[in-house]
């Protein structure tokens, strides 16, 4: 009787595991049916949220096409005048008088520099021609004159001056061909190398002394924008040349505006009459060709 009843507590035992069992596993697909239909759900809010910022988007991009604001870059032409650009623009003739009489403050309205590019900025009018907005020229690397219409509906200017930082550069290289190649190699300059040229044109004869493997060094100036942007050199401090078996150095005195080179002992190097005369000599010939002072 004993074993009657243990082997029916055995079958008792594996019929409450299997039900057991089958219960689990159907409360997990309900869970996972029930995650599917939340995830697809979601899924179907994203893409709804997606399609309205597509929606927004797009509405902006219409709405800057119906802008009433022309923003242009224009390269000036040969014999391009600022009445001359406006005018193609249809500017109202009493704006462009206003322009041309505002940019007489700093400059000369009918001196464009042909290749150089502006920015000028019209405003479409439905009932007569444009007006202008802002009309900016950069003047020189540093400076743009910009001319721009104030909340009063006033047209203004004024000269903006890009702050510069000045950082102080030590070059240096062998002569191996010409001067000048070896220093457009040890990133100088073309301004500075002739600067160079013209300070040491009192004590070498370029076209004589130099020999190859002769040697230079030069600290000088050069002057970047707050973007890190070269816009121009500045004075050359210190010169070196070693020509010929023979040390020259050569150092800067005084102010910006008035200044000379002097050796270590003092002495000026302006002479009244240069060794090698720079201007207008060809700075590209070797050694063997014997053309320039500078380069060979």
């Amino acid at each position: 009787m004993y074993q009657d009843i243990k082997k029916n507590w055995d079958k008792a035992k594996l019929l409450i595991l299997f039900v057991t069992t089958i219960t689990l596993l159907l409360l997990l697909t309900v869970v996972y049916k029930s995650d599917q239909k939340i995830t697809k759900k979601s899924e179907l809010i994203k893409d709804f949220n997606e399609e309205s910022d597509l929606k927004k988007f797009k509405k902006f991009l219409l709405n800057q096409i119906k802008s009433p604001f022309i923003n242009l870059d224009y390269e000036i032409n040969k014999g391009d005048t600022i009445q001359k650009i406006l005018r193609k623009y249809k500017v109202q003739n009493s704006e462009i008088q206003t322009v041309i009489n505002q940019y007489k403050k700093f400059g000369k309205p009918n001196q464009l520099l042909v290749g150089q590019k502006i920015n000028i900025i019209i405003k479409k009018e439905l009932a007569k021609k444009n007006s202008i907005i802002k009309f900016s020229v950069p003047i020189t690397k540093s400076t743009t004159i910009e001319i721009t219409k104030n909340e009063e509906n006033e047209i203004i200017s004024k000269k903006i001056i890009t702050k510069l930082y000045k950082k102080k550069i030590l070059s240096e290289n062998i002569i191996k061909n010409n001067l000048y190649s070896s220093a457009i190699e040890a990133r100088v300059n073309p301004d500075t190398i002739i600067e160079f040229a013209r300070i040491f044109g009192f004590e070498i004869d370029f076209q004589r002394d130099i020999r190859k493997n002769d040697y230079f060094k030069i600290l000088y100036e050069k002057y970047f924008d707050e973007n890190g942007e070269f816009v121009k050199s500045g004075s050359i401090l210190y010169a070196h040349m070693t020509v010929n078996g023979r040390e020259i150095s050569l150092y800067k005195f005084g102010n910006d505006k008035d200044y000379g080179y002097f050796d270590l002992n003092g002495k000026s190097v302006e002479k009244a009459l240069m060794k090698t005369p720079i201007n207008g000599a060809r700075l590209s010939s070797s050694f063997g060709m014997r053309k320039h002072p500078i380069l060979g």
